[in-house]
C-alpha cells in the first residue's frame, strides 16, 4: 500500500538472543541488498522476554554486537501496558 516492506517479531518469554539476532541480521542483508529501500521492523511485546539489552542497542543505539545498522533500517516497538498482578490477598 505504501511501498515500505514491513517486518514484524512478536516477542515473548521464549525468545533468545540468537533469535533476535538472526532476525535482525536477515533485516540488516535485505537493507544492504536494497539500499535505496526503507525497512520497517517492527518488536512486538519487547517486555515479554528477557533481551531488553539487544533490544535497547538497535533501536537506540542502532547498532547489533557492536556494528552499526545501515540507515534505511527504521526501527519500532511495543511493549505490553504494566499492570500489578494479584497476590492472593483480598484487600476490603
Amino acid at each position: 500500500m505504501c511501498d515500505v516492506k514491513f517486518q514484524v517479531m512478536n516477542f515473548h518469554a521464549g525468545i533468545t538472543e540468537k533469535d533476535i539476532v538472526e532476525f535482525v541480521r536477515e533485516q540488516e542483508k535485505d537493507a544492504e541488498e536494497n539500499p535505496d529501500d526503507q525497512i520497517w521492523v517492527f518488536f512486538d511485546e519487547i517486555n515479554t522476554c528477557e533481551h531488553l539489552g539487544v533490544i535497547n542497542d538497535v533501536i537506540c543505539h542502532r547498532s547489533l554486537l557492536g556494528a552499526a545498522l545501515p540507515t534505511n533500517l527504521v526501527f519500532m516497538a511495543a511493549c505490553n501496558p504494566y499492570c500489578l498482578r494479584p497476590t492472593g490477598i483480598l484487600l476490603l
